[in-house]
């Protein structure tokens, strides 16, 4: 069963008898956790373990409780009543203990992706600092106006690099190791050609010793002093002998050191291929992110630009309305002054109350000399009529 991730591409494998989806791991309260050697374990966690010994106990104590409900009378007693109410209640615990477990998974996961996404940042800033160690002296170096293709043409190259030379390494102690192993027959065979040539030696010295010893001594003798002779020699081979398995004791150990090493180094080699994986990955996934970044920003260097235009224009405006109001103010200041001139010159005309008092005046002047003109034609009339009265008095 594997879990996984699809912003980190966390692969978790997870060793199980019978195949299970996540969500029945989840169900049945299993805790993936990884081991010291790279695979995932499933573990059960305590809890569990101890409500299923719970359940056992529970389940054997009413066993027992039955029969002896079988061989007593039928009524059930207090006890029993008990545990069936705990049986009753189990359920309900069971349930939260699943429901708890089943988090548990899911947050070490949310936790997991959590170092990988700030580990990934980390990187990435360390890959920026090292390019820009790399090439001090250029000018696009730390600015801005960052050459991006280039630098990924070069970190890719570098990439590619790297993996080479992991490569060739490889192939290099595969072909050193293999070196090696052949020596080592080569000078197994030769070793075994050096012995049975030497017994061969070996023989043929103790004839040539023995013929020329008999000629002397005696056939006994001369065989008495050829044995003694060889049990020296052979005393000088085993010390011989000695030396030199010890010699090649030690170079078979050094040899299997360097083996030892050569393996590590090939796992650390295969774990840094791994990572090299991932990190490339990762660096897919940004450059999208970089490409969609920098697609977002030249919409928004065309969008700006366009703001620029506009706000030249409006400024244009505004500038023009500037000086159409500073004409405008010189206009109103002209004319306050033409006012206050005439309001100088025409002081009724500035005084509100002596206009209204004013007008007042002429209409009580208007109404009088209509009053005038009437009193005037009244006494016209009456002088008439007077005039008459008096002639009609002088003629009676």
């Amino acid at each position: 069963m594997r879990h996984s991730t699809a912003e980190d591409k966390v692969d978790v494998t997870v060793e199980t008898p019978v195949e299970t989806t996540d969500r029945q791991a989840a169900g049945e309260g299993l805790v993936v956790a990884t081991g010291d050697d790279g695979m995932a374990r499933t573990e059960m966690p305590t809890s569990t373990i101890t409500t299923t010994l719970l359940e056992d106990e529970g389940k054997s104590g009413v066993n027992v409780e039955e029969e002896e409900v079988e061989e007593g009378p039928l009524q059930p007693t207090a006890d029993q009543l008990e545990v069936e109410q705990t049986t009753a209640d189990q359920p309900e615990v069971e349930q939260t203990t699943l429901e708890a477990e089943q988090m548990k998974p899911l947050h070490d996961l949310q936790a997991e992706r959590d170092k990988l996404s700030l580990r990934n940042s980390q990187l990435l800033l360390q890959l920026l600092h090292h390019i820009c160690r790399k090439a001090p002296n250029e000018p696009h170096a730390l600015h801005g106006t960052t050459d991006i293709s280039e630098l990924e043409q070069r970190y890719l190259k570098l990439l590619d690099t790297v993996e080479n030379l992991a490569r060739q390494h490889c192939s290099d102690s595969e072909l050193h190791l293999q070196q090696a192993i052949d020596l080592h027959q080569q000078s197994q065979e030769k070793v075994e050609q050096v012995e049975r040539e030497w017994k061969a030696w070996a023989e043929a010295r103790c004839e040539a010793t023995v013929a020329t010893l008999s000629r002397t001594l005696g056939r006994r003798t001369a065989l008495a002093q050829a044995e003694r002779l060889g049990e020296a020699m052979q005393k000088g081979e085993d010390d011989l002998g000695i030396n030199l398995t010890l010699d090649e004791g030690i170079n078979l150990i050094d040899f299997e050191q360097l083996k030892i090493e050569n393996h590590t180094y090939s796992k650390k080699i295969e774990e840094r291929d791994e990572e090299l994986l991932k990190l490339r990955k990762k660096i897919s996934s940004t450059l999208q992110v970089l490409s969609h970044v920098k697609e977002k920003l030249q919409f928004v260097q065309v969008e700006n630009q366009a703001k620029r235009d506009r706000l030249v224009q409006a400024q244009v405006v505004v500038d023009q309305g500037r000086d159409i109001l500073t004409r405008t103010k010189q206009a109103r200041d002209a004319l306050r002054a033409d006012n206050l001139r005439l309001r100088r010159r025409c002081s009724l005309l500035g005084n509100a109350t002596l206009l209204r008092d004013f007008e007042e005046k002429v209409d009580a002047y208007k109404v009088l000399e209509e009053q005038l003109e009437m009193l005037k034609r009244r006494h016209a009339e009456l002088s008439v009529r007077g005039a008459g009265v008096k002639r009609i008095r002088q003629m009676r």
